[in-house]
């Protein structure tokens, strides 16, 4: 099927997927963290490894979403696309007025209580 025989075993393209899919998110993290440092005149720094090792697709999901990923990939670029869309919007926004500052903060409340509910095994 595949011109490699190393992918020809089951599950191999999905798994390479998933693994290439994890250190996208690893770079993309390291690259909006380098973006915003040049905005803001200030020096960023690399992900560190203890927790990149929580960013992409997790264990419990992977063998369930390589497939989809390798059969949709139409809908894995639309995605990335939409998230790359709301930075490009965000990174050229000079300053927030206060009610956006105040819509923002609150934003972000929810998200820490959401956060906080999550039970996860470390």
């Amino acid at each position: 099927f595949y011109q490699r025989p190393e992918l020809n075993s089951p599950f191999q393209v999905e798994m390479l997927s998933v693994y290439l899919f994890r250190w996208f998110v690893i770079d993309w993290v390291n690259h909006i963290a380098r973006k915003l440092a040049e905005k803001n005149n200030r020096e960023s720094v690399e992900l560190h490894p203890d927790y990149a090792q929580y960013l992409g697709i997790g264990n419990a999901t992977g063998l369930g979403m390589a497939p989809f990923m390798v059969n949709h990939p139409v809908l894995i670029h639309h995605w990335v696309q939409a998230r790359e869309t709301a930075l490009a919007r965000a990174f050229v926004v000079p300053e927030l007025d206060v009610q956006q500052q105040k819509d923002f903060l609150h934003l972000y409340q929810q998200t820490q209580n959401y956060l906080q509910g999550w039970q996860v095994d470390r």
